[in-house]
Order: C-alpha cells, then sequence, then structure tokens
C-alpha cells in the first residue's frame, strides 16, 4: 500500500493543478461626433432712409388735390335674389369589418452554440472541483489503509471509488473544448483505471485475496501514467 499512498499524493498534484482559462479580447467603443449646429437665418437690416416704425406700416393714402370738386355718388344697382339651393343629404354606407389575419407560428431561433472559451471555462471548473474531490479521498485511503484498520481501509477505498464515479459522470456532462481533447481522453482512461483498481482492492480485502489486492495496484498505477500524459497534454495545450 505504500506505493499506492505515493501515487494517490501524485494525484492531487497532477490532476487539481491543471489549469487552462481562455481570454476574452475587449472591444472599445468610441462615441459618435457630435453633430454641427443648425445655421441661422440671417435677418434683413433696415435701410438707412426708414426707421424701425415704418417697417411693415401700410403706405400712406393718396390725398385728394385742394379745391377739388366732391365726385358724385354712383347708385348701386338693386341685387338680385339668388335662389336657396337645398342639398340632399346622402347617405353614408356602412363599412365592413376589416378581417384579422391570423398570425402564423414562427419556431424559436436555434440557440448559439458555446464558444471554444466558454467550453474551457466550465471544463477546467468542474475537472478542478472534482479531481479536488477525488484527490481527497484517495489521500485518505493511503493514510487509512497505511494505519493497519482493515475496515477504515475499505471504507476509505469505497469513498475513493465513489469519488472517482461522480468526477467520470461530470465528465460524461461537460463537453470537452477542442484544445483539450486529448488531456481529456487520458483523464477518461485514468479514471477507468482508477475505478477498477479500487474495485479489484475492495474485493481482495472483503476475500482477504492478496493477489486482487496487487491487481488492483497495478491498475491504479496504470491510471497514473494516464494522468501523467494528462498533465503533459494540459500544459502544452493552446488554450
Amino acid at each position: 500500500m505504500a506505493a499506492t499512498r505515493k501515487f494517490l499524493l501524485a494525484v492531487v498534484a497532477i490532476v487539481a493543478g491543471a489549469q487552462c482559462v481562455g481570454t476574452l479580447a475587449v472591444l472599445s467603443t468610441w462615441p459618435p461626433p457630435a453633430k454641427p449646429a443648425a445655421a441661422t437665418r440671417p435677418v434683413p437690416e433696415c435701410p438707412p432712409s426708414c426707421t424701425s416704425a415704418d417697417q411693415g406700416s401700410p403706405p400712406p393714402s393718396a390725398t385728394a388735390p385742394a379745391g377739388a370738386a366732391p365726385a358724385e355718388a354712383t347708385p348701386s344697382p338693386t341685387p338680385t335674389p339668388t335662389p336657396t339651393f337645398t342639398p340632399t343629404a346622402t347617405p353614408t354606407p356602412t363599412p365592413l369589418p376589416t378581417p384579422t389575419p391570423t398570425p402564423i407560428p414562427t419556431s424559436a431561433p436555434a440557440p448559439a452554440a458555446p464558444s471554444q472559451h466558454d467550453l474551457t471555462v466550465a471544463y477546467v471548473g468542474m475537472t478542478q472541483r472534482d479531481a479536488r474531490m477525488a484527490g481527497d479521498a484517495l489521500s485518505s485511503m493511503g493514510s487509512a489503509c497505511q494505519g493497519g484498520d482493515i475496515q477504515a481501509c475499505r471504507g476509505s477505498m469505497v469513498n475513493a471509488r465513489n469519488a472517482v464515479q461522480a468526477y467520470q459522470s461530470d465528465l460524461d456532462q461537460t463537453a470537452a473544448p477542442t484544445c483539450l481533447a486529448s488531456a481529456d481522453g487520458e483523464i477518461r482512461q485514468a479514471l477507468g483505471n482508477l475505478r477498477d483498481g479500487l474495485n479489484q482492492g475492495i474485493a481482495g480485502v472483503d476475500n482477504l485475496d492478496p493477489s486482487r489486492v496487487d491487481q488492483g495496484v497495478s491498475l491504479i498505477m496504470r491510471g497514473n501514467d494516464h494522468l501523467t500524459s494528462a498533465s503533459g497534454l494540459i500544459k502544452s495545450a493552446s488554450c
């Protein structure tokens, strides 16, 4: 179990330390240019020969010359009466009701696919959380199994297996970004080896079978190799 404990401590450093966060570009928006002021129509100036009182005043009326005889008044003709015409009211037609158009149902627009940055943030966040939980469970298992209490060792192995399976379940529900696809495959392979190795160890303890415990240790160490490979792929990923 000493080799197992050594591996378990390595899991925390390898998996929980993997970080790959994308960067969003910041766009600068400049304000639009100010609109030019509207031109003001000039007011015409008054000529020097007029005053402000002369503007808008009507022209003086003509004055009859002095000594002229007054003109005789011309009799007004008698107006001819105009017959009164009473228009006949035209009936107003009743407007026909306007039919209401039937709305055509439109399908909702398809949601936009998540960006690679969004996928990376979600994937890394899930990986860091689940790797920390699985690493803590595996570390506790190493301490319990080294203490010599067989039942405590078995219980900690069950807890570690459950944490690994929870990690696998979350991986199945989280899409990996393109830049981490290879690392994702290595992590999945590592978790599969860890789960199978822990199951073999539990069966070996239940049946007092050292050979099954040895098989479990071999599977766990194989999972460690895949975690080491995943760590290198994560460090060299372009995201």
